[in-house]
């Protein structure tokens, strides 16, 4: 029996309908697909994100904090300009003015020392006798202090502490060495510390003018010291135990040396020829300088009285320690 054309006609609409809904299907899983697809997609993208601001947050966290550098004038050649160096010039007249300061701060203590021990050698007053404190104390509190300022290197910014270290260990330092003043008469010393400022003055500007080629590094220097500390310890203990004048004159001799190693080095810091700038330790610096002189000016009063001894046989510290 042949299909009536209805009959072909409703085939036909079906297989359309099929076809439609075929296509709707795939439409809609096509659709589907494609909210699947952005959605992972916006997943990753936010995963990234996150995992990027995690490492940001790792690499500050790891990251040190800027370094601060003080320049005078203008920015080193040799400095990088990245974020972990910041750079803060210091005008020029700034500096030399921080200088000038320093220099006569410490020219202020070493005439409070000078002025007191002349004065006691001209009324010739002995302090072993008039004072029941010994002379070992003060220079033990002295001790003590530039122990605070050194090992704890804030304090030598804290003002007023820093102040009060520094005129302490100026005042110990003055009073524990006027104890032994009235054994030289007055020109003796005056003598000795003029020999002791000239000293002090060549190797100061040395250290500020001098090419640093010229001047002894920081590992030479360092190493130097460490050596004749050793010797100074040694000889130390011997001159204390055995009061014998040829172990004083050495560990003096060793002590003025070290001193005069030193101080170029000092004065290299001072001037700012050093990596870092001491613009807010005046107080410190100026007592550098102070500690110079005094050392040096000690250690030419103990090469005279060696040399009283070499000449007389008498050694004056024998009959006054």
């Amino acid at each position: 029996m042949q299909p009536t054309n209805r009959q072909i006609t409703l085939r036909f609409q079906r297989e359309e309908q099929l076809r439609q809904l075929e296509q709707l299907q795939r439409q809609q899983q096509q659709h589907e697909q494609q909210q699947r697809q952005q959605m992972l997609h916006r997943q990753l993208q936010q995963m990234q994100q996150q995992q990027q601001q995690q490492q940001q947050q790792q690499q500050q966290q790891q990251q040190p904090p800027p370094q601060i550098i003080f320049a005078r004038g203008s920015a080193p050649d040799n400095i990088r300009t990245d974020g972990n160096h910041v750079v803060v010039i210091i005008p020029e007249e700034l500096y030399q003015r921080f200088i000038r300061s320093t220099y006569l701060w410490a020219l202020f203590f070493i005439l409070i020392s000078c002025v007191t021990w002349i004065t006691i050698s001209i009324m010739d007053i002995n302090l072993m006798e008039e004072v029941p404190v010994p002379f070992f104390v003060w220079f033990i509190l002295g001790g003590v202090s530039m122990l605070i300022l050194q090992c704890c290197p804030k304090t030598q910014r804290i003002f007023p502490l820093n102040w009060i270290l520094v005129v302490l260990i100026v005042l110990t330092t003055t009073l524990g060495a006027a104890y032994a003043m009235h054994l030289y008469e007055w020109s003796v010393l005056l003598c000795g510390m003029a020999i002791s400022f000239a000293v002090v003055l060549i190797f100061h500007v040395m250290g500020a003018l001098c090419p640093m080629p010229w001047l002894p590094g920081g590992l030479l220097t360092g190493c130097l010291m460490l050596f004749i500390m050793i010797a100074m310890l040694v000889f130390f203990f011997l001159m204390l135990f055995m009061l014998d004048p040829v172990y004083c004159l050495v560990f003096f001799v060793l002590l003025f040396a070290s001193t005069l190693i030193a101080m170029p080095f000092h004065a290299q810091y001072i001037h700012g020829r050093l990596q870092a700038l001491p613009l807010f330790t005046l107080a410190t610096c100026a007592l550098t300088v102070y500690i110079d002189y005094i050392t040096c000016a000690l250690c030419i009063c103990v090469f005279y009285m060696y040399y009283i001894y070499s000449t007389t046989g008498e050694w004056m510290l024998r009959q006054h320690i």
